[in-house]
Formats: structure tokens, C-alpha cells, sequence
């Protein structure tokens, strides 16, 4: 059965997943940070994720990619693979902000209308 999953609590998610990513990241180049710092920073961080200055969060197709891999873990998802993902989805995010910039009323019907063909017999 499938659960679903408010746009909040996605971002909430993704968010903390991306930042996960950016602590293990650190300290495989052991750049871990100190105790002291962490506590610093867990007061000054905002309590929601959402809440955060646009400048701190990772771009989105960053997130979108750690959410996949959290939703979809796999042995054959190797850098090079990851790569080739993140920048489907940066394509996919560049078309869809092309997309939006298109203004649409209500009356606009779809670009493709199907019509069933009968024959004359």
C-alpha cells in the first residue's frame, strides 16, 4: 500500500537527507566539524527546513536526487550514473521553468486533441 506524502514533509525529508549527505561527504574528507561548532549551529539553524534562507538550501535537483536514492537504494547507482541523473534532472527542471513562463488561461485547450477516425462504411 502506498503512503502518501504532503509536499511538506517531502521537502522536510529531502531536505535533511541532502544535508546527511553533506555531513557524510565531510567527514570522508575529514572535514568533520567539532562539537562546539554543532551546537552553535543547531541554535542558530531555523526549526523547518522550509524556514531556512533560500541561499543555504542545495539546488533542487539535489535534493530531488537524494530523495531518489533514499526512495530507490541501489549497488548499481555508481557516480557516473548519479551524474548522468542529476543532470536529467536539471534538464527536466530548465524545460519545466521554460514551460511556466508560457501564461495559459482557462480557454487554452491541450496541444494535442485526439479524434477518433471512423471509417465510412
Amino acid at each position: 500500500m502506498s503512503q502518501q506524502l504532503s509536499r511538506r514533509d517531502f521537502s522536510v525529508r529531502a531536505a535533511s537527507v541532502s544535508l546527511g549527505m553533506a555531513a557524510f561527504a565531510a567527514v570522508l574528507a575529514g572535514e568533520a566539524p567539532s562539537a562546539r561548532s554543532d551546537d552553535r549551529d543547531r541554535r542558530s539553524a531555523p526549526a523547518d527546513p522550509a524556514d531556512a534562507p533560500p541561499a543555504t538550501l542545495p539546488p533542487l535537483e539535489d535534493l530531488l536526487l537524494a530523495a531518489l536514492i533514499q526512495r530507490y537504494p541501489s549497488e548499481h547507482l555508481t557516480p557516473e550514473r548519479l551524474e548522468g541523473i542529476r543532470s536529467g534532472l536539471r534538464r527536466n527542471l530548465d524545460q519545466g521553468d521554460v514551460l511556466r513562463r508560457v501564461p495559459l488561461s482557462n480557454e487554452d485547450a491541450p496541444a494535442v486533441l485526439f479524434r477518433a477516425w471512423r471509417n465510412a462504411d
